[in-house]
């Protein structure tokens, strides 16, 4: 069916991840459809930038009046992270604007279109290193996503002896800066947050995921290398992201009174089973293809 000068309107989920992936199903309504007039309410509209025939709102204000064509909030209720089968996030999102539509889209994953000045930026800042060029991202804003400082301390310490190493959680980049700086670096390692879904967005090489509480056919590509180890915890991977679970529903209870720390036993055994010198050693062989 094709739609001729149809006006629609898509929200984004507000996390910035999310904010991402909703770029695929942005790329897969402008495929389907000639003459498309899309508008994207957004909490973070440098993200779209360079997106063609689209409008985007910021929506950094309440807009919990508003109806939408396609509201991508909606994406946690088909709970990803435990009901089989496991598919990708971008993946849940495509469905959902394809049932609000009632309409069948390709399934692109997503994209965000870097302009050459961002780019020659990038290119710019890692010339002014001795050694090629890695980026980590070493902290999120979730407890029980994030590595330990003394594992990355060991690390940083093994790799520097061959890259030099720019930690994007650590610098003052934009969005988009950060984005641009995976594009064009050797290589990169990222928790699972908003990098493990931007340097795909970005088309970034030799990413290497470190994955615990999240199921990873859910947060990851298949053009990433993903480090995933079963730990102790009974319940692994628990996705636990602080908007929804991703463990058996019976088990949503041991949650009760750790929702700040988002883990039952509050040491992220699934992460501490991540020895650096595994993912040392992973990204060596990564490197090596």
């Amino acid at each position: 069916m094709k739609m001729i000068n149809k006006n629609l309107t898509l929200r984004t989920f507000d996390s910035l991840g999310c904010s991402v992936i909703a770029t695929a199903v942005i790329n897969s309504l402008k495929d389907k459809f000639s003459n498309l007039d899309l508008e994207v309410y957004t909490k973070y509209p440098d993200l779209f930038i360079n997106i063609k025939g689209i409008k985007i709102k910021d929506v950094s204000k309440k807009d919990d009046n508003l109806k939408f064509d396609i509201d991508l909030r909606g994406y946690i209720k088909t709970r990803p992270h435990n009901i089989p089968p496991h598919k990708p996030i971008y993946i849940h999102m495509l469905e959902l604007a394809e049932k609000s539509l009632s309409v069948k889209l390709k399934h692109f994953q997503p994209k965000i279109n870097l302009s050459k000045k961002e780019l020659n930026w990038a290119i710019n800042k890692i010339k002014s290193y001795k050694k090629p060029v890695i980026w980590v991202q070493s902290e999120t804003k979730s407890q029980n996503k994030n590595w330990f400082d003394d594992y990355w301390n060991v690390l940083i310490k093994e790799l520097s002896k061959n890259y030099d190493i720019i930690d994007l959680s650590k610098t003052n980049f934009t969005l988009r800066q950060s984005l641009a700086i995976t594009k064009v670096c050797k290589g990169g390692i990222t928790l699972d947050s908003f990098l493990v879904h931007g340097s795909v967005a970005v088309e970034a090489k030799n990413v290497l995921v470190l994955i615990g509480s999240s199921r990873k056919e859910v947060v990851t590509y298949p053009s990433q290398k993903v480090i995933y180890i079963k730990s102790e915890c009974p319940i692994q991977p628990c996705g636990m992201h602080g908007y929804g679970f991703g463990c058996k529903r019976e088990d949503e209870k041991l949650f009760i009174g750790h929702e700040k720390t988002r883990c039952i036993f509050d040491d992220y055994r699934c992460m501490r089973i991540i020895k650096p010198e595994l993912v040392i050693s992973k990204f060596h062989e990564m490197m090596k293809d």
